[in-house]
């Protein structure tokens, strides 16, 4: 008797520790260019299935002809190696977990589907009974395709006017805020140029910034403080553009150098723009210019060869000699 009984201990016991199969295909029927997801959930619970104690396997499979079909693997998930993909991103998204103690599930899902997605899907369990026997089920679902009737195609206009709608809407107040942000920066920005600069009259489609303060003594922070602006070192091209600059600086004293555009960095008497690496055109050097001395590598304008060229030292004492420098930027149309 007490054999008996522990016999149908044991009978319960297997039933209550074993696993069930489910396949779940949502939505169940796509509707191309409407529907705009396809999930296919595969999932074993403990405890509801005699037959099998342990999985260790998922596999799901599509076919694409259901009256005849040829199943191909899109994912699986084991015990010992995790999830496993198919080799086609086409496949789709592949997630999935083994949890003999809870739920188990294996999961492939797309973005808008087509009607290739429609079909017969598979999933296959793998796994052992209570004395340690392999065991398997299977569990099949199909998709199918839908056409959508008048009143869903209205139905999904009347929700895509709406959504233009408030995206208008919304476009609007962002539109609102950048062009008041720009006008803020813009003012901030111009507020700035005219707290360092002396603003020349309009030359031939440009304005010309001689510095107020001369705390920039290397010609690449000058030029890069004339970038911030949107200009760059003064590019003198010929004798107009030269005798222009030279009587807009003599507006103003206390300083003897003027940086302008021009180095020779590299290559002696190789005259380029800092910004483009464009070579000089035009020179109108005082006497006794340019010098052949190494360090001597920045184009200035100097006071006391009545603001001619000279080449002078990008790195000078700007208590010993007071310096400016000019920026050129281009008028607004």
């Amino acid at each position: 008797m007490t054999v008996i009984l522990l016999q149908v201990v044991l009978l319960f016991a297997i039933m209550a520790t074993g696993q069930s199969l489910t396949l779940v295909a949502v939505p169940a029927t796509v509707q191309v260019g409407l529907t705009d997801s396809l999930g296919v959930n595969c999932s074993v619970a403990a405890g509801t299935d005699p037959t099998m104690a342990s999985l260790v396997t998922l596999t799901l499979s599509f076919s694409q002809d259901s009256a005849s079909p040829q199943f191909q693997a899109l994912g699986t998930v084991n015990s010992f190696n995790g999830v496993g993909n198919s080799s086609d991103p086409s496949d789709g998204s592949v997630t999935g977990l083994i949890d003999n103690a809870g739920v188990s599930f294996l999961r492939v899902s797309w973005d808008t589907p087509g009607s290739v997605r429609t079909g017969t899907y598979k999933c296959d369990a793998q796994g052992l009974d209570q004395v340690g026997v392999p065991v398997s089920a299977t569990a099949t679902t199909n998709v199918t395709e839908g056409i959508a009737d008048t009143t869903v195609l209205t139905d999904v206009l009347i929700t895509l006017k709406k959504y233009v709608k408030q995206l208008s809407s919304e476009l609007v107040v962002l539109r609102d805020q950048f062009v008041a942000l720009a006008e803020t920066w813009e003012q901030r920005l111009e507020a700035r140029r005219k707290s360092l600069f002396e603003e020349s009259p309009a030359f031939r489609g440009s304005r010309y910034y001689l510095s107020k303060e001369d705390p920039i003594v290397m010609n690449a922070l000058a030029q890069a403080s004339c970038e911030e602006f949107g200009g760059n070192l003064a590019e003198i091209g010929d004798e107009e553009e030269f005798e222009f600059i030279k009587e807009f600086i003599q507006n103003y004293t206390g300083f003897v150098f003027v940086v302008i555009g021009g180095s020779q960095y590299g290559e002696p008497d190789n005259w380029v723009y800092p910004h483009n690496n464009k070579s000089l055109e035009y020179f109108n050097w005082a006497y006794g210019y340019p010098r052949l001395e190494m360090a001597a590598n920045c184009l200035n304008m100097w006071e006391w060869f009545d603001w001619n060229m000279t080449n002078v030292e990008c790195l000078m004492d700007s208590k010993s000699w007071p310096m400016r420098y000019i920026c050129e930027m281009l008028v607004d149309a």
